[in-house]
């Protein structure tokens, strides 16, 4: 019985570790920046123990890699307390990116013209309701997406859509027939992008004595006295806002 009940304790105990592991190393590709690896990273370690630390640095790796949508997905997972109740400074800085990224979202608009109702889902996410008649906005990350529309009694159909950051794509759904987009275009006036550092309002939660950051780095890394909040695998985390 002792055995039992001990080996699920220590299975936890070793997901707990790696998490940690990954957390780490996640958090060392973000400074490199290599948002690739640091994703994976911080995916897995999400995976394996949900924190709100990692959670807003997988959020920062998306945002780097361009994929808007899922980073604010990520982000407004955290604000809305699904990893735990944050802080008053850090929902801020939350609400912020979020209002920051907001603006940049690609959308897809989808009109359902025949059937009385379908389902759709992009990109193998989970499925959203689609009714005759009534536009559905749906937030996508730019590049080509694909979209598979189902309805009782009519044919299965698979759709591809290519979006551009603050692009809207209106796309009119006849299941059986070719889809027909009927208006695409920015939201915003067509105007370059400023260059802007993925670290101009980003911070992160680190670990105390699991990322060291040594010499002159600390200086430019760290820019006000952290606030405090224990953890019990990340241990005692501090929030640092960079430049």
């Amino acid at each position: 019985a002792l055995a039992a009940a001990t080996e699920p304790s220590a299975r936890t105990e070793a997901s707990k570790s790696e998490a940690l592991r990954l957390f780490q190393e996640g958090t060392e590709a973000l400074k490199k920046p290599d948002m690739a690896e640091a994703r994976a990273r911080l995916s897995e370690s999400l995976a394996l123990y949900p924190h709100a630390a990692t959670a807003f640095n997988l959020a920062v790796a998306l945002r780097g890699l361009g994929e808007i949508a899922t980073a604010l997905e990520q982000l407004e997972a955290l604000r809305g307390g699904k990893l735990g109740p944050l802080p008053a400074a850090q929902a801020s800085e939350v609400d912020a990116l979020i209002a920051e990224l907001e603006p940049d979202v690609a959308l897809l608009e989808l009109t359902l013209r025949d059937a009385p109702e379908a389902r759709v889902r992009m990109d193998g996410a989970p499925a959203e309701t689609l009714r005759r008649g009534i536009p559905l906005l749906l937030r996508a990350n730019p590049g080509t997406r694909r979209l598979d529309v189902l309805a009782a009694g009519y044919p299965p159909q698979s759709i591809t859509a290519t979006v551009a950051k603050r692009q809207t794509v209106a796309l009119d759904v006849r299941l059986g027939d070719p889809v027909v987009e009927i208006a695409t275009g920015p939201r915003t006036p067509a105007v370059a992008d400023e260059p802007r550092s993925l670290w101009s309002r980003p911070w992160f939660w680190v670990a105390v004595g699991t990322v060291v950051i040594a010499g002159a780095a600390a200086g430019w890394f760290f820019t006000r006295p952290p606030e405090r909040e224990t953890d019990p695998v990340f241990g005692l985390t501090q929030t640092h806002t960079l430049r």
